[in-house]
């Protein structure tokens, strides 16, 4: 039997609800394409859209939108929240990847217009590290949770640094050794 004989027989004895059956094709079809689509057609697709991300960001700094700290910020913020909503609702290779850097270069413009705004880069740490921790425990990629779990242990030995307390590196790899 076929895929489709059984969801007819399946339909026909009122076993399965009609809704089911849109959703049984949907998810069959995103299998379908995942098995279809050769590994160099997924790359040249994730790398399309890193360019955009990139030409957008042009744009963006093209006609002086991120020009204040304040402004750096808030478009930080709409970037990270847009990003995590879209990346939960979407799932397609070419959003993901565009979602992601679109995360990263929010992460970028947040921290630095906090930094600019607040004239101190303890609070831009402070800021990064929770910001991290929360993009592990939100966000759907595991690149993102992998970047974001390097970027908190960066925050951190910046703040080690910035507080000179030079033992808190030692504790980190403790720390690191037991996660």
């Amino acid at each position: 039997m076929t895929i489709r004989e059984v969801i007819e027989q399946l339909i026909r004895e009122n076993r399965v609800p009609p809704e089911t059956i849109v959703q049984l094709q949907d998810s069959v079809l995103k299998e379908l394409w995942k098995e279809q689509s050769p590994w160099y057609v997924r790359t040249l697709i994730g790398v399309s859209a890193w360019i955009a991300a990139v030409l957008f960001l042009v744009f963006m700094f093209g006609i002086d939108i991120l020009d204040s700290g304040g402004e750096a910020m808030l478009s930080g913020a709409i970037f990270l929240i847009a990003t995590t909503i879209i990346r939960w609702k979407v799932d397609h290779i070419f959003v993901n990847q565009l979602m992601l850097a679109f995360n990263l270069v929010g992460q970028a413009m947040l921290i630095i217009g906090i930094s600019d705004i607040g004239n101190s880069e303890e609070l831009a740490a402070i800021v990064a590290l929770g910001l991290e921790i929360v993009l592990i425990v939100v966000y759907r990629d595991t690149v993102l949770r992998f970047l974001s779990t390097l970027f908190a242990y960066a925050a951190v030995v910046s703040l080690g640094y910035m507080y000179d307390i030079p033992n808190a590196l030692h504790a980190l790899i403790v720390l690191t050794a037991f996660t």
